[in-house]
């Protein structure tokens, strides 16, 4: 073998490892955040809120999903504080509910999370797995109805289906993961026509099927683009007003 033959395997071999390191490390945080604390602090954020003036003030709490919408423009109505953490599960979200969104003097909180939990379900035994998708709808039935037992009104929304996956995306995906957020989005539809709480449909807004968001809102495989948002912005704004 030449020299140059043994660098190149070498190299790859390097590669390799660094790939299985950071795909493994990456797992860990995903698990890890099933049950960790949350990972941003808004205290001074929240001591500082503007007036709500004659607007009715909403609170949106959840992930990124939350955290990237552009809530500048939506409609000036409502009073939009944006308290969505890229990343975060619902028990994260469910640590922080109290301070960021019902001590914030809400009219309206909306709750949009759970896909982080459920990528991180997919690395777990059948079992845990089954548990955490459970878990996931439960808590932000949890969470709605510690919304509602403090007198604030609380819209649900479903789950946005991932996209397809982006390529450096593909060593740690799973299709499967489609399933639980078909299931959990059932659930919340199912306990949002029971209950009378609010829904907003995002998933079906997005015409996902809840199986697929399509291309034409994809930014990434777990977030929307301009055009997806605005879909997003319509149906927030359809389930305010109902």
């Amino acid at each position: 073998m030449t020299i140059s033959g043994a660098i190149a395997i070498v190299v790859v071999a390097t590669v390799a490892v660094a790939g299985l390191v950071a795909r493994n490390a990456w797992i860990k945080n995903k698990i890890a955040a099933l049950s960790g604390p949350p990972a941003i602090a808004f205290a001074e954020d929240n001591s500082h809120l503007p007036s709500k003036r004659d607007r009715l003030r909403v609170v949106l709490i959840g992930d990124s999903s939350f955290g990237r919408l552009p809530t500048g423009k939506v409609d000036d109505r409502w009073q939009f504080i944006n308290r969505g953490v890229g990343g975060e599960t619902t028990a994260q979200i469910a640590q922080r509910f109290d301070r960021d969104a019902l001590a914030l003097s809400p009219d309206v909180v909306v709750l949009w999370a759970g896909v982080n939990d459920l990528v991180a379900a997919e690395f777990l035994d059948p079992a845990a797995r089954r548990a955490t998708v459970d878990r996931t709808f439960e808590t932000l039935v949890d969470l709605t109805r510690r919304g509602a037992g403090r007198g604030v009104r609380v819209i649900l929304a479903t789950i946005a289906p991932p996209s397809r996956p982006d390529l450096l995306r593909l060593p740690v995906w799973r299709e499967s993961v489609r399933d639980a957020v078909a299931d959990v989005n059932r659930r919340i539809r199912e306990f949002s026509a029971k209950s009378g709480v609010g829904l907003a449909d995002f998933a079906a807004a997005l015409d996902s099927g809840d199986r697929r968001t399509p291309e034409a809102y994809r930014a990434d495989t777990l977030h929307l683009n301009a055009a997806g948002y605005q879909r997003v912005e319509q149906e927030l704004c359809r389930a305010l007003a109902d």
